[in-house]
């Protein structure tokens, strides 16, 4: 997460009216945890253990919050966010630490 956070102060965020709280930035949180504790659920179900299934979903969710800021850069789109990939990073350590909690 530091890593995140020192990466959008030193890059900025390509966005005029991009805060670091607001509306968006939770919807960031819970969809990245949500996505991580899915695919970990998936994958244990399939008999992964615990540590596969987090080597699967943590890369998974991360990889999916980054494709979606790519996307944003488009034209039309709202712009590369590196404060929306550290709501996500956030999201993914959460769906990671309660799924440690559950195991």
């Amino acid at each position: 997460m530091r890593f995140a956070i020192v990466l959008s102060l030193a890059a900025g965020t390509g966005r005029a009216a991009d805060g670091w709280v607001g509306h968006d930035k939770w919807k960031h949180l819970v969809a990245s945890a949500l996505l991580q504790s899915a695919t970990y659920s998936v994958v244990r179900a399939a008999g992964g253990g615990h540590g596969v299934a987090q080597g699967i979903a943590i890369p998974a969710a991360l990889g999916v919050g980054l494709a979606k800021e790519v996307r944003d850069r488009r034209p039309g789109g709202s712009g590369f966010s590196t404060r929306d990939l550290a709501w996500d990073l956030a999201g993914v350590g959460l769906g990671a630490v309660a799924a440690h909690q559950v195991r």
